[in-house]
């Protein structure tokens, strides 16, 4: 199936920013529910393994996506108390209220953070999970060649997935919405009233999801994109984790020290 990068709400300047964060709200809630993302914590803590700075700096972060528990995972496993600094390019302001921000070493930054450039003093392991295919593919390797060039590792996880069965699946989405909608903090009348009243939101999120795996890149699209980033200091990896219904796209991107 042909990658199509089409139209996504979640990626418009004109969105609400209400309506882009109850979007992403509701992703985190998923990705913290359903633990998607555990199996790569080892893959994580090998990028940490070859990081000057034990920090993980994740790039487009939404409403906090899965680093909260994979977070507890590592400390848990491997025994690594990282902190971790989540970005965006519209900062959310209603995750800043509920993750348990500084005092757990979890930092949300306030400023807006381009995954294009990245700022230098923004040093660690840098993290984009269901993220890249948002991008076109100059755009991504110009994000991977971006890590390579500061000497950071990199580690990309997209659970979206370019196939018939995602395409045919996807109205799952607006159920999977309409029963997880009450659970999702913080709590709002205007959600409910855009979800069951107006169904907005169950429409945006289904559409957006559907687009996420039409543009998703594949294991093979993503080894030729970062061959040419390949050098003798820095090397890339491209794989796929996991079988059946949930698998996991990887990129990891390693400096030679």
């Amino acid at each position: 199936m042909k990658r199509r990068h089409l139209f996504e709400f979640n990626d418009q300047p004109w969105v609400p920013a209400w309506f882009r964060e109850y979007e992403t709200d509701y992703l985190h809630t998923v990705l913290e529910r359903m633990r998607l993302f555990d199996p790569v914590v080892p893959l994580l803590a090998d990028l940490l393994a070859h990081s000057e700075s034990q920090r993980i700096v994740d790039l487009c972060s939404g409403s906090g996506g899965p680093i909260p528990s994979l977070r507890a995972r590592l400390r848990s496993d491997h025994g690594l108390d990282c902190p971790a600094l989540l970005t965006d390019r519209f900062p959310s302001a209603s995750a800043r209220e509920r993750l348990p921000l500084e005092e757990d070493g979890l930092r949300y930054l306030g400023e807006p953070v381009d995954a294009l450039g990245v700022p230098r003093h923004l040093d660690g392991v840098r993290t984009l999970f269901d993220a890249l295919h948002h991008f076109r593919p100059d755009q991504a390797q110009r994000i991977l060649a971006d890590a390579r060039d500061a000497e950071v590792p990199v580690g990309v996880f997209e659970i979206s997935r370019r196939s018939l069965a995602t395409v045919v699946t996807s109205p799952l989405i607006i159920l999977l919405v309409l029963l997880l909608t009450p659970a999702i903090r913080p709590f709002s009348w205007r959600r409910l009233l855009f979800t069951y009243l107006l169904p907005a939101l169950p429409l945006a999120i289904w559409w957006d999801g559907l687009v996420s795996n039409l543009r998703a890149y594949t294991p093979h699209e993503l080894e030729a994109m970062t061959r040419p980033l390949n050098d003798a200091r820095y090397r890339f990896e491209a794989k796929a984790l996991g079988s059946g219904a949930v698998r996991i796209t990887c990129v990891l991107g390693r400096p030679g020290r």
